[in-house]
């Protein structure tokens, strides 16, 4: 849990620097990065069950084509809240790959979408989303807004705070 809690401070911190850093220019298209997720489960099976609230931390690596498309593959964990979710455990930990289209402007903004599948003990998924971002050199920070549904089973919806570091 430790880990977790380190790893949600990450991005703040580096978004606080982040005018301080040296605008140096990425010399590769390969990056990694890292995700802070505050996420809600809701049961699938339409039966009104109350929503589980989860916090949760990824890393990624992937590669950038141009300044437009991004391919992500990574690795998450997310701690359930109080109680279960269709019996599962109180870890939720996926796989995941995705193909973000972005658009860069001049002064350094971002606005993507974000398209996705994913696997997990639970089940195999899809996620779509959109955010917003700044690049400067080889940094790179992000918000966004997932939506995520596992095999009919339940649904995730998440707000995902995102750092990414371009070699």
């Amino acid at each position: 849990m430790n880990i977790l809690k380190i790893g949600m401070y990450i991005p703040v911190v580096v978004s606080i620097f982040l005018p301080q850093l040296q605008a140096k220019e990425s010399n590769s298209s390969f990056f990694i990065g890292s995700s802070v997720n505050f996420s809600s489960f809701k049961d699938g099976d339409g039966g009104g069950g109350p929503s589980i609230s989860s916090e949760g931390i990824d890393i990624r690596a992937g590669y950038q084509f141009g300044d437009y498309l991004k391919l992500t593959v990574g690795y998450g964990a997310a701690r359930l809240g109080a109680g279960e979710l269709n019996g599962a455990g109180s870890n939720i930990s996926p796989l995941f790959a995705r193909i973000r289209p972005q658009w860069i402007f001049e002064n350094g903004f971002l606005v993507y979408v974000e398209a996705g599948i994913l696997t997990t003990s639970e089940g195999e998924g899809a996620m779509a989303g959109f955010g917003l971002g700044y690049t400067r050199g080889q940094h790179e920070i992000s918000v966004g807004y997932e939506d995520t549904q596992v095999d009919d089973e339940f649904s995730v919806t998440a707000l995902s705070f995102q750092y990414y570091f371009h070699f």
